[in-house]
């Protein structure tokens, strides 16, 4: 979800609150009140201490989060658990852990710079979660089922030591999703390589019916990114990706070389297709929103949309009545790397992910420990995914969920067969905000307007770094 906060349209907030005010449901023995800002526990139970989640009520909705509650209560009687959902809760979330105000015992905001907040002492570390073992003694600790990458991103050193500060909460799949029907019915193949993108989008702007190759939230630069990363990703690699992300010098935005090569060639073969007078958008799609875009392409005005694994959830609400969704590969470009056998190397771009903390000033920590050791069992790992169609960043098999739509099913497979890369350093030039992916902002939008092209911003970017690495150097030291 990630990465960006996601507003909420009136029409999906009147969704998912619709039924609130007032209602009190008891489901097997478990008071469920006011959709869960009332709070969620066992019938009769006495003596309750409040568990308050406070959590980004985004794309992904309440309901997997009423369920895994309803499941804590069940076996940890003796808590209430109170949900508190915010679908701006990044915004909020520094000064309400500055000033000790309006906490939560749990709060799950999407990414924003927790390396800060770790930091500045606000956070308590997850060491012993880490240490837990939620599927029983004989089971693998949180530690052991988390994935690699994720397991290292929640690491960070701060003046309290080297400590775990962040429990990772949902795992990002990019890629085109494509509409199904329509594939079907005009007999279109989902490409495997750009040149065969081309050549559909070409055929569809053929056909003379008004449908376009693509809808895009021009608004909202971070979806371009999905596919921008990716095509990095095909040409320099993940292991170059994580070259650039080291920041050793300034030669890696030196477009003459790898890892800066393959973003330059990521971003031409961007302009390919996204570049205005293409014409294989939607007109108007650059002060597009993602909602409006995403009902642009479900109500059959383009065939594909450049998004990530929560836009079924998202749009369930919304979609037309037997609407079919499904998520392709971005298709490989010409430099894209291959294995031994001469086989596309299959890699997928994730965004920095959304995670969960327990502040330091909260009332109850141990509560708030048990509750996330809980929602990491094999069990409740599979409940989220079947109730949202995304995953969690852990070692379980989603796949084996019944009833799974083909749009999850190819989300969960993209996810399995991919090796996966999200942005982030520990480079203390990325700490201060020196060295980044972009320097100055993304190029995106400019390369829609045909404001720059990919060779000019990424000189731009290399003479940049390279006037300035030292003084950066200096003030991150």
């Amino acid at each position: 979800m990630k990465r960006f906060v996601l507003m909420i349209t009136a029409l999906i907030m009147l969704f998912s609150l619709a039924g609130c005010t007032g209602s009190r449901e008891v489901e097997d023995g478990v008071v469920i009140e006011n959709n869960g800002t009332g709070g969620i526990y066992v019938e009769n139970a006495e003596n309750l201490q409040t568990l308050k989640i406070g959590f980004t009520e985004a794309g992904l909705g309440r309901n997997w989060l009423i369920r895994i509650s309803k499941n804590f209560v069940k076996k940890y009687p003796q808590y209430k658990v109170v949900l508190d959902g915010d679908p701006q809760l990044a915004d909020s979330l520094q000064t309400k852990l500055e000033t000790g105000k309006n906490l939560s015992d749990i709060m799950m905001p999407l990414n924003s710079a927790w390396e800060t907040y770790a930091s500045r002492g606000w956070l308590e570390p997850l060491d012993d979660v880490y240490a837990m073992k939620p599927d029983g003694d004989d089971g693998k600790t949180n530690a052991e089922k988390i994935d690699e990458s994720y397991r290292a991103y929640a690491n960070f050193k701060s003046a309290e030591g080297q400590h775990y500060y962040i429990m990772p909460w949902n795992d990002t799949v990019t890629g085109i999703v494509y509409n199904v029907k329509m594939f079907r019915e005009n007999g279109w193949s989902i490409p495997e390589t750009t040149d065969e993108l081309e050549t559909l989008c070409q055929k569809i702007l053929a056909e003379g019916n008004g449908i376009k190759p693509f809808a895009y939230p021009g608004k909202l630069g971070g979806y371009f990114d999905y596919i921008g990363s990716a095509w990095w990703l095909q040409s320099s690699g993940v292991d170059g990706v994580k070259e650039f992300f080291n920041f050793e010098s300034p030669e890696v935005y030196n477009l003459t070389k790898h890892p800066a090569k393959g973003k330059y060639e990521a971003l031409n073969e961007f302009s390919r297709f996204f570049a205005i007078d293409k014409g294989y958008g939607i007109a108007g799609s650059m002060s597009k929103d993602h909602i409006t875009a995403q009902m642009d392409f479900m109500n059959g005005k383009a065939a594909m949309i450049v998004n990530a694994n929560w836009m079924e959830c998202e749009m369930a609400a919304s979609a037309p009545e037997g609407f079919e969704m499904g998520m392709m590969r971005v298709p490989y470009l010409a430099t894209a790397k291959k294995d031994e056998n001469g086989n596309y190397i299959k890699v997928n771009y994730s965004t920095a992910p959304d995670y969960i903390i327990i502040p330091k000033s909260t009332s109850n920590k141990e509560g708030a420990k048990l509750f996330l050791n809980f929602m990491n069992s094999d069990e409740m790992l599979m409940l989220y995914t079947a109730e949202t169609g995304s995953p969690r960043p852990f070692d379980y098999e989603p796949l084996k969920i019944e009833g799974l739509s083909t749009f999850v099913k190819d989300v969960l497979t993209l996810r399995e067969e991919s090796e996966r890369l999200f942005d982030y350093s520990r480079s203390p030039l990325w700490v201060k905000a020196h060295a980044q992916k972009y320097i100055g902002s993304q190029p995106y939008s400019s390369l829609v307007r045909k404001e720059t092209d990919a060779r000019k911003f990424c000189n731009t970017e290399y003479v940049e770094a390279d006037e300035n690495w030292a003084s950066w150097v200096a003030d991150s030291m």
